[in-house]
């Protein structure tokens, strides 16, 4: 019960590391990369 109760008060986890604002193209997958 203690545990939750200092996890609950810490403020939210934020990742250490910053992710890249600039989207990336995704490569369209070749037919015989799908599955179906």
């Amino acid at each position: 019960h203690l545990g939750y109760f200092f996890g609950f008060r810490k403020q939210a986890y934020e990742h250490p590391v910053r992710t890249n604002q600039i989207p990336r193209q995704v490569p369209d997958q070749l037919w015989y990369m799908n599955p179906f």
